[in-house]
């Protein structure tokens, strides 16, 4: 018996040795599945099992199995389940199981159908003090037919030891998953800490940009400004903005801050050049979008100063274009010494930013152009007549210190107006366009040099010390400006023009009157028929009593104080009166009559030349019905018709309403106009006048051959006589040149059907002359 206690002791001895291994070796181990193997290992070489089977659930939902000596494949259907049989009990209520001499069923016991047969079972709870985690199962003991109680406590402790192990284990775990995802938030709120850090510093760039809007007006001044921002606010390494040339579409650096520009004109770069060859600055222009090098290490084909770039630091770097009115004007470019700044974000506002100075260079570009609109003809790139003042007072100041003389020179282009209703007014601003261009070059300055109005341009001519200089350097000039012809659309235009000139300080040492007093003197050259006249004092007196007499004419309106003189019209063959001229004439009480050349031209450039003339048309239309009851064959009556008259929208209506008014079945009204009035505008002028035609009144072409003459235009008009200008019939018998014109111009009418009226037949000669062309 002492034999059989000592072994018995001995075999106790050994099993509480390997408990204590199996208890310390899993203690250190953080992977459950390796834990759950070397437990179900040990067990079963523990107690002497056959099989053992280990499960227990998982943190996530799943169960965590193990087994020794079971050798099954693993898949869905080898897992054991938690909750299945007596197994699941175990777990359950926390207490053993022990079983001998089953039916060898495994499933009954709650075990996969897959699992070896066995007889006899022995199962613990693997628990803590708290929770339950699952079952330690061992089937079919070696060399016994069952599990004894002694296995089933030391199972249990085992069991128990396994489940303090894992819980710790868990708790282990989950630490360290809690650990590793507070880094994971650490890491996350840096990065982000990082942006918003990045995100401010591009808002601080954005807000100061957008305060340089409101004060800034100079394009290069904002450029620089912009550049500063970026650097000191933004934190960029450096920024440079850079500039297109639109005539030589070269883009180069305009203003930077940063490190030197060195860098930024090593980018230098031309729009023309192929996309394959361009570098980011170029294909942002051209793409009108950001183009961005976010790695200087990695790709840097549109960056070929990348690698002078990364010895000094840079990183990364983005080119955004600057666009107005959709065309790419320049580029802001900005330097990083870090990788990957450029993301969505950042891009965003850097979009926003470039568009803000878009923005502001638009606006600075508009305000330019108001400005430039203000102070310089558009057409010709001149002064005009506000700036012209404004350099005019600045001549009267520097000639008062340096008691200097200066002239100044208005000249207004004859029949300009003919040929912009001729060719169109393209051909017209052309030709304008090159009489400045023509007049700069003569004068050598710009600055002396203004456009005045549509077709008059001012000259200044400084340090005059005898009017024959003027007129030496003025008449030089008009050879250099006006001695070739313009050649507009491929027609050869030949120009005059008309000089009024006033001199500092003898006219005035004011400029409003100098520019007053130059224009005096271009009128009164306009209405003599000089090409030159100086201001002389009695033309501002001249104007006085002009305003005095359209006062007067005014009055002279209401009170109906104008009548009709009619000069006959007499056949050269049979010597009757065929028609008559009516002749407009003023009765004035204070002037008594006053001859037309007197009143007439105010009329016309007042416009109260309207009311005369249809005053002038309804009474020859009353006089003459008032004939018709003496004498049924009444002469016809001619009246003129004024440019402004013509030109007037409702003139048909007017003639129309003019014979209602008179009454009677034959009008007996020829209505008479010039050559130069109706090329004024030929295509309009012509319909009036066939309206005119159908109302019963014929239409007299007047001082034909002394204007802009077109044969072409001639045969198209409704016209049934040509009278032939008194200039041409006073010189005709000793003048072979004028004999020639008139016959011509009778052969002209004949040929026309027209018939032929001369005017101003002052001799017997003459008439006979006339008689003999059949005039």
């Amino acid at each position: 018996k002492l034999a059989q206690k000592a072994d018995q002791l001995k075999v106790a001895n050994a099993r509480f040795a390997a408990l204590t291994e199996l208890n310390v070796q899993p203690a250190s181990e953080r992977e459950p599945g390796v834990l759950f193997k070397k437990v179900c290992r040990g067990a079963r070489d523990l107690l002497g099992a056959r099989y053992s089977v280990l499960a227990v659930a998982g943190s996530d939902g799943t169960v965590i199995h193990a087994s020794s000596g079971i050798d099954v494949p693993e898949n869905s259907s080898s897992q054991p389940q938690l909750d299945s049989g007596p197994l699941g009990r175990v777990m359950a209520e926390r207490r053993p199981w022990r079983v001998a001499q089953g039916n060898g069923r495994t499933e009954e016991a709650g075990l996969p159908v897959c699992y070896p047969p066995a007889r006899a079972f022995l199962a613990v709870p693997v628990v803590s003090l708290t929770e339950s985690f699952g079952w330690l199962c061992l089937m079919d003991k070696v060399g016994a037919e069952e599990f004894t109680a002694e296995d089933e406590l030391i199972l249990s402790v085992l069991g128990a030891q396994s489940g303090r192990i894992y819980e710790n284990t868990r708790l282990f775990l989950q630490i360290q998953q809690h650990a590793a995802q507070l880094q994971v938030e650490i890491e996350e709120r840096k990065l982000a800490a990082a942006r918003i850090e990045h995100l401010n510093r591009v808002h601080g760039v954005q807000s100061g940009i957008n305060s340089l809007i409101v004060r800034v007006a100079d394009r290069i001044e904002l450029f620089w400004e912009a550049c500063r921002l970026a650097v000191e606010r933004g934190g960029f390494r450096m920024a440079w903005c850079s500039w297109l040339d639109p005539e030589t579409s070269r883009v180069t650096p305009v203003a930077w801050a940063g490190d030197g520009p060195d860098i930024a004109q090593s980018l230098t770069c031309k729009l023309e050049t192929a996309a394959e060859s361009e570098n980011l600055i170029a294909a942002a222009m051209r793409l009108q979008q950001p183009v961005i090098c976010d790695d200087l290490q990695g790709d840097t084909a549109l960056v070929p100063c990348a690698e002078e770039m990364l010895e000094r630091g840079y990183r990364a770097i983005v080119a955004l274009p600057l666009v107005i009115d959709a065309e790419s004007v320049g580029a802001l470019v900005l330097v990083i010494d870090e990788s990957g700044f450029f993301n969505a974000e950042e891009m965003r506002l850097l979009t926003e930013l470039s568009g803000d100075i878009s923005f502001a260079l638009d606006h600075i570009q508009k305000a330019e152009r108001l400005n430039y609109l203000a102070y310089y003809d558009a057409l010709t790139g001149l002064a005009n007549r506000t700036f012209f003042y404004e350099r005019l007072a600045q001549y009267v100041a520097a000639a008062a210190r340096t008691q200097r003389k200066f002239a100044l020179v208005i000249a207004d282009m004859e029949r300009f107006e003919t040929i912009n209703d001729t060719f169109g007014r393209h051909a017209g601003d052309l030709l304008l366009k090159q009489l400045g261009e023509r007049l700069t070059e003569c004068v050598g300055d710009a600055s002396e040099v203004a456009r005045l109005g549509a077709d008059q341009f001012a000259v200044v001519i400084f340090d005059v010390d005898e009017i024959g200089e003027v007129v030496h350097t003025i008449d030089r000039w008009r050879k250099q400006w006006l001695g070739d012809p313009f050649t507009v659309e491929g027609h050869d235009l030949r120009m005059s023009a008309k000089t009024g000139i006033s001199i500092y300080p003898t006219d005035s040492t004011d400029p409003v009157m100098l520019i007053k007093n130059a224009e005096a003197a271009l009128k009164n050259a306009k209405s003599t028929g000089d090409r030159l006249l100086f201001y002389a004092p009695h033309l501002s007196d001249r104007a006085a009593e002009a305003l005095a007499l359209e006062n007067q004419l005014k009055r002279a309106i209401e009170l109906q104080e104008f009548v009709l003189h009619y000069q006959p019209k007499v056949d050269v063959e049979t010597r009757r009166v065929e028609g008559v001229e009516a002749l407009i004439r003023w009765q004035s009480p204070e002037l008594g009559l006053v001859p037309p050349m007197k009143f007439i031209p105010l009329l016309e450039e007042t416009g109260m030349i309207t009311e005369v003339g249809a005053w002038a048309l309804r009474q020859a239309s009353i006089d003459r019905e008032s004939w018709r009851e003496l004498r049924p064959h009444a002469p016809r009556i001619a009246v003129n018709v004024s440019t402004v008259q013509l030109q007037r929208s409702d003139f048909v209506r007017t003639v129309s309403n003019v014979l209602k008014t008179a009454g009677g079945d034959d009008p007996g009204l020829d209505i008479e106009v010039t050559e130069s009035l109706i090329m004024s505008d030929p295509d309009g002028n012509i319909a009036k006048l066939r309206s005119v035609c159908e109302l019963g009144v014929k239409i007299a072409i007047d001082d034909f051959g002394t204007g802009y003459s077109s044969l072409a235009y001639l045969t198209r008009l409704p016209a049934q006589l040509l009278k032939i200008d008194r200039s041409f019939v006073i010189s005709m018998l000793d003048d072979p040149g004028a004999m020639t014109l008139v016959s011509t111009i009778i052969s002209l009418a004949h040929s026309l059907k027209l018939q032929v009226v001369a005017e101003g037949v002052e001799s017997e000669e003459q008439a006979k002359f006339l008689r003999l062309l059949r005039c």
